[in-house]
């Protein structure tokens, strides 16, 4: 039987005003430096409000390309350290330099952040997913087969032909519904990725690079043997209490906010929390 992926998403009937801003909202007000080590940047928050900055967020510039490693919360007015991985083995760091924010990693080198995988296990990943594309590129696009393997950025902004097949599959995926907040992939009757916000506005600025995550799965042939509704929400629920009863780990903490890993039973996972609420949650099958 061919496998059944399904896309569910996550809607929300109240929710209150954010207390926060994403730092895709910001701009300029927000700066990520180059502090001349691979696995840190500085960040400064030069707002009045907390702001979010979602863990596997790609960093550009004329410097060695990175991912951030984890969600963070920068408080208003502050600056701080923050841990990034290297996905660009190849370039030299250049201390100093502004960071600009990207699209967001990969599932699989994001997973890789997420389950706390050393450097060189995320540069494994960057190299089998830059593979992946080399692979899509060279025989559907001769033109476009020219791709470094520890370049994940440039990888990426290579393959337009195909990421144009993507965004066809993307636009199948329910992300822009009313009170919508978040998105469940379901994968042989099984949840194998989640991610959701406490607001809409917040979703809305991720939801077709989260869908565009998982565009492999859901663009495979699917069986007309899908699960029914009540089957799904059962999953989703089992899925969940999974996840809050594993082993947590405190990330990044502050007065009034923190972020934390977690890992239970093949389940890698972060969340954030901003005065005692919940603002971010992703989690996922080690290997979905």
């Amino acid at each position: 039987m061919a496998s059944a992926s399904a896309a569910v998403p996550i809607m929300r009937a109240s929710f209150h005003p954010r207390e926060y801003i994403l730092a895709n909202e910001v701009g300029d007000r927000i700066t990520i430096v180059d502090k001349g080590y691979i696995d840190t940047a500085i960040a400064t928050n030069n707002t009045n409000k907390y702001v979010f900055v979602r863990g596997g967020t790609l960093l550009s510039g004329m410097t060695q390309g990175r991912v951030v490693e984890g969600d963070i919360i920068l408080a208003p007015g502050t600056t701080e350290e923050i841990k990034i991985r290297c996905v660009h083995a190849s370039h030299a760091i250049s201390p100093g330099v502004h960071f600009k924010m990207d699209t967001i990693a990969p599932r699989n080198v994001e997973a890789a952040i997420v389950s706390k995988k050393d450097q060189h296990e995320v540069w494994e990943a960057v190299e089998n997913d830059t593979g992946r594309l080399y692979g899509v590129s060279y025989k559907k696009y001769s033109s476009d087969y020219s791709l470094r393997r520890d370049d994940l950025l440039q990888s990426m902004k290579r393959v337009a032909n195909y990421e144009r097949e993507v965004d066809e599959v993307v636009k199948k995926v329910p992300v822009e519904l009313k009170g919508q907040v978040g998105l469940a992939i379901v994968k042989d009757r099984k949840p194998v990725g989640l991610e959701f916000f406490d607001s809409p506005d917040s979703w809305r600025v991720f939801s077709r690079s989260v869908a565009k995550n998982y565009s492999d799965l859901l663009s495979e042939e699917v069986s007309t043997n899908l699960p029914e509704e009540d089957e799904i929400r059962s999953s989703l629920l089992s899925f969940v209490g999974t996840m809050a009863n594993s082993r947590q780990t405190v990330q990044n903490q502050g007065q009034s906010f923190a972020s934390y890993t977690f890992r239970s039973g093949g389940l890698d996972g972060n969340y954030s929390e901003l005065k005692g609420e919940l603002i971010h949650l992703i989690c996922a099958k080690a290997e979905a």
